[in-house]
């Protein structure tokens, strides 16, 4: 099971003292003792559907070996093993949390839709609604529209998951899936005809006397069926519409005796229930009180689950690997992206950009560092554009190569469209990346500052401009500090750096992140002129077990970098993990003790200091609310919660040492966000 953060459950007014997993096809959580013991839900299926298929996306790409490979695949442990104990499974967990809320949100958004649970007989519906969504999916993937994906694949697997629960197939005596369903090209065969009674009267769930008589109450052994839930309405799904699917009056169907009818759902929301045919034949949950059918729920389940692994697998055929394992957010590297200017001031620094570009690529690639795809933005003072995007480092580097400054009279600066050009190196990044943005001259669009700072934080990009010693020479410290470029550089965890005339690659590598890892930011702070002190500050963060890597960077003037660790004894740092230039000074730390860090820290002019560490620790939460639509259970909601409402928050630490669940405490919301009232 993949990993889990902290879950806020709001109840409205109301404040309740327990929370249980879903234990059933209902979509997340409902209380256990319903539900019954050992059964499984939609967003279980679903999480281990996806950890299977990527496991083997990635023992196809070679992350993995085949002696790797799990059974139950955990999330953090497949991550880890393909690409170190660095890598956070973060974006991967987020990627199957919105899946899963997708499936979810079908109960929610389309709970009286005969084909979106394959209800009432909804057989040739319902399989249109699955072939629509999967067109969807592979289209959404190919167009790189990952976030619309995830929802289609959501919506996909509720359908399908369905289909096993709510149908008679295993009943029939399957045990695989069904290899029409929601196929190009097939069609489900030996559908029961529209005026077949299919069941005979069983019990009415409100007497306990003959719960677990609905055992034998179907009557076809060869026709495909599947249960009317009580009140499905007319909606409209793409280009089709689906009808209304209301139980027939027994009395107009071909039966043999009085007590046959058509199936209902069954369980204690469905008051088709009550009519001939009494019962019902779901397998939501082992309970028979909500699943007359309860006994084959887990038989329901393995075919259900299979049969996502299936679709799953389709996908990845249909889009390849490398787009398969970015629809499920496997980011087995950030992206390697870079924004050059070329404008004519760049004349002079523009052949160093190129080497510096071309030899990061070859310290990865010597690294062992496999890239999905480098991305290449350009932009002037004229013109922003064009991108590129490749897979092939060759490629790349010819690109690079290719690379034009744009000639004018005595090569003079003027400002560019920095801020446009970052812009589009963002939206091509994936999450948690590092940009690089080359630039000799001012922002002249610094309107976008807002625009690109939105993104940024939206993907987790951290932003780091990387100045030629022209734009230094005119600008003091200070002044590039309080810029655009200092400020989108500060708001995003990335720094002002200078260092094109010097050791550029080095730079980067240092104060750079080339793992899908969490990175965390320990502490970041702008020193003005003002707050100088002789003989330099100091700066205390601490470090725990789960921090891996500690980076130090500086930019000022002159800037120098000294650690001490909880001893006060003074940490090594050599030119292998450091490097001070004029005006950056990085420091890479990959072992610190566990406990307080000191670090001095001293410059001739005001300067901005980034400490940031490697971390194994994530913590995820969600807002959900309890409520009954089609399953009784607790719904993710969007957004944050209303002002004065109270709710329940198990709290989830998840990290390599395991899972540890805080107690249920109160919460209230004040002004949109969480407090606790008790601590």
């Amino acid at each position: 099971m993949r990993r889990q953060g902290t879950i806020c459950l709001l109840l409205g007014v109301l404040t309740l003292q327990f929370a249980y997993r879903v234990d059933c096809f209902n979509p997340t959580w409902i209380l256990a003792t319903i539900a019954g013991p050992g059964t499984l839900s939609h967003e279980e299926m679903t999480d281990q559907a996806c950890l299977k298929v990527a496991q083997e996306a990635l023992l196809e790409q070679g992350f993995l070996k085949n002696e790797s490979r799990e059974a139950d695949p955990d999330s953090e442990e497949l991550i880890q093993k393909a690409f170190g104990n660095g890598a956070s499974a973060a974006d991967f967990e987020k990627a199957m949390e919105t899946i899963g809320d997708a499936n979810v949100d079908v109960d929610s958004n389309l709970p009286l839709v005969s084909a979106a649970h394959f209800d009432g007989e909804s057989m040739m519906e319902g399989n249109a609604r699955l072939l629509d969504l999967r067109g969807n999916v592979i289209s959404q993937i190919l167009l790189e529209e990952f976030h619309r994906a995830r929802i289609s694949a959501g919506q996909f697997l509720h359908t399908l998951q369905d289909f096993y629960s709510h149908s008679n197939w295993i009943e029939l005596g399957h045990r695989t899936p069904n290899p029409n369903l929601g196929r190009v090209g097939r069609q489900l065969a030996n559908i029961a005809p529209p005026n077949m009674a299919t069941c005979r009267d069983c019990y009415s769930w409100w007497n306990p006397v003959k719960v677990g008589s609905c055992s034998k109450n179907l009557v076809v052994n060869s026709h495909l069926t599947s249960g009317y839930y009580t009140g499905k309405s007319l909606h409209i799904f793409g280009s089709s519409v689906y009808q209304t699917r209301t139980k027939p009056d027994a009395d107009n169907l071909i039966r043999d005796d009085d007590e046959e009818g058509k199936c209902s759902h069954g369980g204690p929301f469905d008051r088709s229930s009550r009519d001939t045919a009494n019962g019902g034949i779901n397998k939501d949950a082992t309970s028979t009180t909500i699943s007359p059918h309860g006994y084959l729920h887990d038989d329901a389940i393995k075919v259900a689950t299979a049969a996502s692994v299936g679709f799953l697998e389709d996908v990845r055929h249909k889009v390849g690997n490398c787009l398969f394992l970015r629809f499920l957010g496997v980011y087995y590297s950030a992206s390697l992206i870079f924004a050059i200017d070329t404008s004519p001031g760049m004349n002079s620094t523009i052949e160093k950009v190129k080497q510096a570009v071309n030899s990061i690529i070859d310290l990865r690639l010597a690294n062992g560092t496999v890239q999905c795809e480098y991305v290449l933005v350009l932009f002037n003072d004229q013109d922003v554009g064009p991108s590129h995007v490749t897979s092939d480092s060759n490629e790349f580097k010819r690109l690079v190569g290719n690379i034009v400054v744009r000639t004018a009279r005595n090569n003079q600066s003027h400002p560019v469209q920095a801020l446009s050009g970052l812009l589009l190196a963002m939206e091509k990044s994936r999450p948690r990346s590092t940009v690089y943005l080359f630039v000799d001259a001012d922002a002249n669009d610094t309107r976008k500052y807002e625009d690109a700072l939105t993104l940024a934080n939206e993907k987790k990009i951290t932003v780091n401009i990387v100045f030629s010693s022209w734009l230094r020479r005119r600008k003091r410290n200070s002044d590039l500090t309080s810029s655009v470029y200092g400020l989108i550089t500060s708001k995003t965890g990335g720094q002002v750096l200078s260092g094109i005339q010097t050791d550029v690659v080095k730079l980067l590598t240092l104060s750079s992140t080339f793992t899908a890892v969490s990175e965390v930011t320990l502490l970041a702070v702008d020193i003005p002129v003002s707050a100088l002190l002789q003989g330099g500050r100091n700066w205390t963060v601490t470090v725990d077990s789960m921090a891996d890597e500690i980076t130090v960077s500086v930019s000022g003037t002159n800037p120098k970098i000294f650690l001490f660790d909880k001893h006060d004894n003074r940490i090594n740092v050599n030119s292998s993990n450091s490097i001070h230039l004029t005006h950056t000074a990085v420091v890479k730390v990959p072992n610190v003790a566990v406990g307080q860090l000191r670090i001095q820290v001293m410059a001739e002019s005001s300067y901005t200091l980034r400490v940031k560490a490697l971390s194994r620790l994530d913590l995820q939460y969600k807002f959900v609310i309890l409520k009954e639509i089609n399953h009784f259970g607790f719904y993710p909601i969007r957004g944050q919660p209303r002002t004065g409402m109270y709710s329940v928050c198990p709290c989830l630490q998840s990290h390599d040492q395991g899972i540890s669940l805080s107690t249920y405490r109160q919460l209230r919301v004040h002004s949109g966000k969480c407090g606790w009232l008790d601590r």
